[in-house]
């Protein structure tokens, strides 16, 4: 500090001498939020200098200091050239968008409270501060906003979007916007906006795989709206559904699956594992799922092996007549149920495993889908029939009777979470059940990260929110 201090005394019109790259001193001392040296290099032979006309270089002080987060700073530059509010940096952002955008809220106030009028100032890219608030997800920043200027939730980008468009295809400040809007009222109309392309924010709620979202915004007035590609919400979901797993697509069809009005009763498990986009066909199905058949397949014969063998290794062994010594104790009989029911399920899904590799597709498909849960019964029961059968050898000592049934019933409970989607069914047709089993997918909802991520394929006509002709061919 001290050098830099002498080198502006040296020579005080070097702080306004911009680099190579277009940065004079002064933007990055405002940068770095050193109020001191802004102070002095502010002052040229004792008067105020005249920022406007004596600065090279960028000129977005002001951006400088709200990325920063500096309200000293910023009072600085703003008490010495007010002109500097009305500055875009090199993205063409006003002030009040650098500072939406980095979520500095004091800044942010302190903006508004000198001018409003950059509320409906848009940017270069069409977008008002607003806009790029709700993208970033500062609630803070918004209610702010809102406060100030409520008309501004009405704002349009250049794409025709509103602020519900633009959280929906962020994931982020939908509760809080559904909830200010459901308060006001009176801007219900926001959430049946149609952008250029004909999307409502349920559409690019779909689009972009956000199943909480997409859960937030169901609203029985805009299921059937279609955008100028024709296509519904659903439609778009079932189209674009990739063939690989992907938890998050598979459950934003879920949740519309289950607030459209389908016609009949069907059970779906809720992971929406039997789930195929419309474009995909059932061509090399069975090579596809050919290496996960395997591997269930041997762990369905293992389990069948190890509960085989269980039934003849009762526990507390046998008399001399060859009868269990425990026949008549209850714990004892819990095990033998358990473990014929282990037994049983894995068999069961063993002998669908090998219909899935008989060569029909359709068959392999249907059969895989039953093996899963079959297998999930024969692992819960296998579970269930060695506590039963350690309690039945233990029993006399209670405490450690008490620590068995606590450890076992922590492990069951997460298996039940981790295993539960792919047995639990999501009941569509029938109205109270449909409801009930409604409640476990909104719990699952909660386990689905819905941040971006660059693993998470994404095709082509998708990013650009805009379904191609071939698509509606296919619906």
């Amino acid at each position: 500090m001290e050098i830099a201090a002498c080198l502006v005394n040296a020579n005080q019109h070097v702080s306004f001498l911009e680099n190579k790259d277009g940065i004079s001193p002064l933007y990055l001392a405002v940068l770095a939020g050193n109020v001191s040296l802004v102070n002095a290099m502010l002052k040229v032979q004792g008067e105020t200098s005249d920022l406007t006309s004596q600065l090279e270089g960028r000129k977005s002080l002001v951006h400088a200091a709200l990325k920063a987060k500096n309200t000293d700073v910023l009072d600085v530059i703003l008490n010495e050239d007010p002109c500097l509010l009305n500055e875009r940096d090199e993205d063409g952002r006003t002030c009040l968008s650098a500072g939406a955008s980095v979520g500095f809220y004091k800044g942010v106030c302190k903006l508004l409270d000198r001018s409003t009028s950059s509320v409906f100032e848009c940017d270069d890219d069409g977008s008002f501060p607003i806009h790029i608030a709700v993208e970033n997800g500062h609630v803070d920043v918004v209610k702010e906003l809102l406060k100030r200027c409520p008309d501004s939730i009405e704002q349009l980008n250049k794409e025709g979007q509103n602020v519900l468009h633009i959280a929906a295809k962020s994931g982020k400040a939908v509760s809080f916007l559904m909830g200010y809007i459901k308060r006001l009222g009176t801007k219900n109309h926001l959430i049946k906006e149609q952008d250029v392309n004909g999307n409502t924010p349920l559409h690019l709620a779909t689009i972009n795989w956000r199943p909480r979202t997409t859960f937030a915004m169901t609203n029985p007035k805009i299921l059937n709206i279609q955008n100028k590609d024709g296509l519904r919400p659903l439609d778009i979901a079932e189209i674009n559904l990739q063939s690989d797993y992907v938890l998050r697509e598979r459950m934003t069809l879920m949740v519309l699956l289950c607030v459209y009005k389908p016609r009949g009763v069907t059970l779906r498990p809720t992971s929406g594992m039997n789930l195929r986009s419309r474009s995909e066909t059932l061509s090399g199905y069975g090579e596809k799922y050919k290496d996960r058949v395997n591997v269930l397949l041997l762990v369905a014969a293992l389990i069948a092996t190890i509960t085989f063998a269980a039934g003849f290794t009762m526990p507390g062994g046998f008399n001399n007549s060859g009868m269990a010594v425990l026949v008549d104790d209850k714990t004892f009989s819990n095990f033998l149920v358990c473990d014929t029911l282990a037994m049983q399920c894995s068999v069961i899904a063993i002998v669908a495993l090998i219909w899935a590799q008989l060569g029909d597709q359709e068959l392999a498909h249907r059969a895989f889908h039953l093996a899963l849960p079959s297998l999930f019964f024969a692992l819960f029961f296998m579970s269930s029939a060695f506590i039963y059968g350690i309690n039945a050898a233990v029993q006399q000592n209670r405490v450690l009777d008490d620590k068995i049934h606590i450890i076992s019933a922590i492990f069951c409970n997460v298996m039940l979470i981790l295993l539960g989607p792919y047995v639990i069914p999501q009941v569509s047709g029938i109205p109270f059940v449909q409801d009930l089993t409604s409640l476990y997918l909104y719990v699952l909802l909660w386990f689905v990260s819905e941040d971006d991520d660059e693993k998470h394929h994404i095709s082509k006509c998708v990013k650009k929110e805009s379904m191609g002709s071939s698509r509606v061919d296919q619906v």
